[in-house]
């Protein structure tokens, strides 16, 4: 049992890793995105 605890606690933090990996990308895309909207208004284009 001890093994198999060893074994999925590795894969669980790998997950979550790269979950919270994908969660920073998207902010970053998203804020990109709202940046461009926001400068877009401000000039008027």
């Amino acid at each position: 049992a001890n093994n198999y605890v060893t074994t999925y606690a590795g894969l669980a933090s790998a997950m979550i890793a790269l979950v919270f990996l994908y969660l920073t990308a998207s902010i970053f895309v998203y804020g990109g995105e709202l940046n461009a909207e926001i400068r877009k208004a401000r000039k008027g284009v």
